[in-house]
């Protein structure tokens, strides 16, 4: 008879306990000879910008990844956006403009060329 308020206690218990953090996400398009994954990227900034986390995207050295669209980078509560770029391109084609960053977004790029960008 003991054990069911005992064990309704811890379960309560275990209730109050507070929450951690949730980890930093890291993603990391891949690349084909010095293709990049464009659509791998654009997802990763998608996914990046709407999931509570600060993130790290990491490119593949000598890459270029030439973008379908616009890069668009959502402010995410403030959480914080890097790019590693590792000297990889990101081009827009000479088509389209490549990042569109939201106020309050924040981002970081690091050794990342921006090439072909348009308006």
């Amino acid at each position: 008879m003991l054990r069911r308020p005992v064990t309704l206690l811890i379960a309560c218990l275990l209730l109050l306990l507070p929450t951690l953090p949730a980890a930093a996400a890291t993603f990391n398009p891949g690349c084909t000879g010095t293709t990049g994954d464009a659509a791998a990227l654009q997802s990763a900034v998608t996914t990046a910008g709407s999931n509570s986390q600060a993130d790290t995207i990491t490119l593949t050295a000598g890459c270029t990844y030439t973008l379908p669209s616009t890069l668009t980078v959502n402010a995410d509560g403030g959480r914080q956006l890097t790019i590693n770029g590792n000297g990889a391109t990101i081009s827009g084609g000479n088509a389209r403009q490549v990042f569109y960053i939201w106020f309050g977004a924040g981002v970081e790029l690091n050794q990342v060329p921006i090439t072909g960008g348009s308006e």
